[in-house]
């Protein structure tokens, strides 16, 4: 499955996020939005610790509580996510030097560190956005070139009686006003077309139907003298 969705990071202080214990799958998707997306750093007991950019600085007890498991659970689960390789885990230990009869150096745990080990690849950088901007630009103005292509402005040479057969056929005729109309609409507009006849016969259709009343104009009413010469005279 390929693509994005954003999820914002206030999604983890939701209480649907927070009110069940976590699954498997709620855990891993908690500790990307837990990691740092910068580096920064987090006091524990009076140490600093710092995070780097994908890591998680909180501790086992802390995720035991967050995702409502067992510290055992917390810890089995982690093991496994370094068992395939998506996470890498390490302590931060502090150090100090025992006082009295007894010396030494003694070393205690502060925090478990949780390294994210892909984690730019389920990030939507800045970098993976301007890209697919790009990308949706150039095939923008690929289609609108592709649309462009077989266009052409109007020709000098298109008159009224381009469409002379269409006319007679469909019953539209074509006055003069009517190609005029056209004529300047189109060339005031700078519109381009494929098939500028086609265009032409569109707009008588649509003036007559607009104008005419009927989708199809009306035929003049024979005259008596129209009759006369068809059929005779009586």
């Amino acid at each position: 499955m390929e693509g994005w969705i954003s999820l914002h990071r206030r999604l983890a202080l939701h209480d649907l996020w927070l009110k069940e214990p976590f699954t498997r799958g709620q855990a891993w998707v908690d500790m990307l939005m837990l990691a740092n997306h910068k580096p920064g750093w987090i006091m524990v007991r009076g140490i600093q610790v710092d995070i780097g950019r994908g890591q998680v600085g909180w501790s086992i007890l802390r995720l035991s509580k967050r995702w409502k498991w067992s510290q055992g659970k917390v810890k089995r689960y982690l093991a496994s996510l370094e068992k395939m390789h998506q996470i890498r885990v390490q302590k931060v230990i502090q150090n100090h030097t025992q006082s009295g009869e007894q010396s030494g150096e003694q070393k205690n745990s502060v925090t478990s560190l949780i390294t994210i080990v892909n984690y730019e690849s389920f990030q939507k950088t800045q970098k993976t956005e301007n890209k697919a901007k790009r990308k949706r630009r150039t095939a923008g103005e690929q289609t609108e070139t592709n649309n462009n292509v077989n266009k052409s402005s109007l020709p000098k040479n298109l008159t009224k009686d381009s469409i002379a057969a269409w006319s007679l056929e469909k019953g539209y005729p074509v006055t003069q006003v009517i190609f005029d109309s056209f004529y300047d609409h189109h060339v005031s507009k700078g519109n381009r077309f494929v098939s500028w006849e086609r265009a032409l016969q569109m707009w008588v259709r649509n003036h007559y139907e607009k104008f005419g009343g009927d989708s199809q104009p009306k035929k003049p009413k024979r005259t008596r003298e129209d009759l006369v010469r068809e059929f005779g005279s009586a």
